[in-house]
């Protein structure tokens, strides 16, 4: 049936860090990496329905935040949510110029 909403469970792979190839950037531009901090999941078959929680970074510590619960949690296991990542937030290393 493909007028149903479906969750995809493939796997992300992502990493702690992430750097934009030089073709995507304004010419001259060094692209700045970016820190992985925060991870949201979503757990649960359906898209319809399911759990969230989020792995985020406080300075150099991870937490999970899962409902009332928030415990603190290393670095391998923030990495080891290939098939639960629904949005990955990155921040930037250094400050950006947006030019028009």
């Amino acid at each position: 049936d493909t007028a149903s909403t479906q969750k995809i469970t493939k796997r992300v792979d992502y990493e702690e860090t992430l750097t934009f190839d030089r073709s995507w950037v304004v010419d001259g531009i060094e692209p700045p990496g970016y820190q992985l901090t925060a991870v949201i999941c979503h757990h649960g078959d359906s898209a319809n329905g399911g759990h969230y929680n989020a792995a985020v970074r406080y300075n150099a510590d991870w937490y999970m935040y899962d409902d009332a619960l928030v415990r603190q949690m290393e670095l391998r296991e923030v990495m080891n949510h290939q098939f639960t990542a629904y949005i990955l937030l990155y921040r930037c290393d250094e400050k950006v110029s947006i030019r028009p």
